[in-house]
């Protein structure tokens, strides 16, 4: 019993290795590279607002029940404003450490937001479907409604970014986790301390290492006399 406590077994990805030929060529390898990811929700536009909406209920939860309508969404857009602009400066960053522009970021979030709204409509469409033949009757689209997985994930936006835009990214993450920590230890020192949390979009970005396999080798040019082509 001693021993199962002291064991630790931690299941870690495995790197598959070289391949090379008789001439020690690579014909295969994996690629050291890494791709900036970003949350689902900030790519589609909802982290804004479903963020403000939590913020400010948690700052004015003493008099949000007897607030009026208008002045709830009054000071959750003034809070969303902020947000936003943390989401803009975001893509605005990853546009240069890319060395590329806005609109092909804006095209990339937007396939992403049209392949997850595909993945979510025909899971929608099958869950209906599903519950119709359970129930012998018609199921309407908003009870077969439900989230997929894809939804709260995160999607890569840039691909092979190079070693100083890594460090660049690496330290506007760092800068994010260590605000949260300072504020988590501020809240263990005092519970009575205005609760203002951190709500740093570079929390919602993170960089992957993809599981990509290079073929150097796999498309080659070749030199091949007129007489010898196929008609």
């Amino acid at each position: 019993e001693a021993e199962k406590v002291l064991r630790h077994t931690e299941r870690i990805p495995t790197v598959r290795g070289r391949i090379f030929d008789r001439h020690q060529r690579v014909l295969a390898e994996d690629e050291s590279t890494f791709d900036v990811v970003v949350a689902y929700p900030v790519i589609a536009g909802d982290w804004a607002y479903d963020l403000a909406s939590q913020v400010t209920k948690a700052t004015y939860r003493n008099l949000w029940p007897g607030m009026s309508a208008e002045d709830r969404d009054s000071l959750i857009t003034a809070q969303q404003k902020v947000f936003e602009q943390q989401a803009d400066t975001l893509w605005d960053v990853l546009a240069e450490v890319g060395q590329t522009n806005h609109k092909t970021i804006e095209d990339r979030k937007n396939k992403i937001v049209r392949g997850v709204h595909r993945i979510s409509a025909r899971h929608t469409q099958h869950r209906q479907r599903r519950l119709q033949e359970q129930r012998g009757e018609s199921v309407p689209w908003a009870e077969a409604f439900e989230e997929v997985r894809e939804q709260h994930q995160s999607h890569a936006i840039l691909h092979n970014i190079s070693a100083q835009a890594r460090r660049i990214i690496e330290r506007f993450i760092a800068e994010a986790e260590l605000e949260q920590r300072r504020y988590a230890h501020n809240r263990r020192l005092d519970r009575n301390a205005p609760d203002e949390r951190p709500s740093h979009v570079w929390r919602q970005v993170a960089l992957e290492r993809p599981d990509r396999r290079n073929y150097p080798f796999e498309a080659m040019p070749l030199m091949v006399p007129p007489p010898h082509v196929p008609r």
